[in-house]
């Protein structure tokens, strides 16, 4: 999975946001385990 970040000038201060971008080849064990990540990252925060 592709996870792109969208910084300033891009978007503006403030509105930083990452962009993950699914295609069909990706399954559902794919996008839980980006999400257990992400899940995992957050805990850290």
């Amino acid at each position: 999975m592709l996870a792109t970040g969208l910084n300033y000038p891009a978007v503006p201060k403030g509105d930083e946001e990452i962009r993950f971008q699914v295609c069909a080849d990706h399954t559902e064990h794919d996008i839980d385990y980006v999400l257990g990540a992400l899940k995992k990252f957050k805990e850290t925060k």
